[in-house]
């Protein structure tokens, strides 16, 4: 991700998804977005963050809880060395009744299969070793089930705020995976279509993810291709969904 606006990007900030839990009226909600780093003043504004999620909930038609009832999980795909990475992490340790901060470091994709033999591919893919950082396959489902988890006790929803600096790159890597994953786990018979979920990608943030970020986006659809080889139609576009030039900036195919 380039570097962070000061203060959160309303334009960049999207639900992804939300579950209901209905026999205690709670909800939990996955917002993308950009770095909430208030770089003017070496903060974290919580209070436009939240009142920015709750607007963008407005405009889909649910309704955030007061910030005393709203628990804020802040999962940061950046590194420590990112701006604004020590105040989010500071923020909650200062302030637990508020919510916590995850870190789950995302690198991308530097090397796509070309650069490797079709058995290096594999072996990559079945060994886990493509993913020995970025983890997605395995950081997915322990997402989906923190989703599926009802607020703690005192809470009437928690948000799930994903993000990198500016909200694109690492952000469109993570939710690309997540659209792809739960895509497929809501209807095995039908293939996600990495094209569209690329482009989609590309209009939430403005621009699209970057080479590093494709990348990692076409490495996780052939990963899910090997691990489902036997049971479900291949997914045909993972690295055809968009041009990208290399170690550069990417745009989606047909666009």
């Amino acid at each position: 991700c380039s570097t962070a606006n000061a203060n959160i990007d309303p334009t960049r900030v999207h639900i992804v998804d939300t579950f209901n839990f209905t026999s205690t009226n709670q909800r939990t909600y996955f917002f993308r977005g950009n770095s909430p780093y208030d770089k003017d003043n070496d903060s974290v504004d919580y209070n436009t963050w939240v009142s920015t999620m709750a607007t963008v909930a407005n405009a889909s038609g649910y309704v955030l809880p007061s910030n005393d009832r709203l628990y804020l999980v802040d999962i940061n795909l950046e590194n420590i060395f990112d701006k604004g990475f020590s105040q989010e992490q500071a923020f909650f340790a200062s302030n637990p009744s508020k919510g916590s901060f995850i870190n789950w470091e995302l690198l991308g994709a530097p090397l796509w299969p070309t650069a490797f033999t079709p058995a290096e591919v594999e072996s990559m893919i079945e060994t886990g070793k493509v993913w020995a950082n970025d983890q997605i396959p395995a950081r997915l489902v322990m997402f989906l089930s923190m989703l599926h988890q009802a607020p703690p006790s005192g809470y009437d929803a928690v948000a799930y705020y994903v993000h990198c600096a500016a909200g694109c790159d690492r952000t469109g890597e993570f939710v690309g995976s997540y659209r792809v994953f739960t895509e497929l786990a809501n209807n095995p018979e039908a293939k996600p279509v990495i094209a569209t979920i690329f482009q989609q990608n590309c209009a939430e943030c403005g621009r699209c993810p970057n080479y590093y970020s494709a990348g990692a986006l076409g490495w996780y659809c052939m990963t899910v291709n090997y691990f489902n080889r036997t049971n479900m139609p291949q997914l045909t576009d993972c690295f055809t969904a968009f041009n990208c030039e290399p170690l550069g900036s990417c745009t989606a195919t047909g666009i």
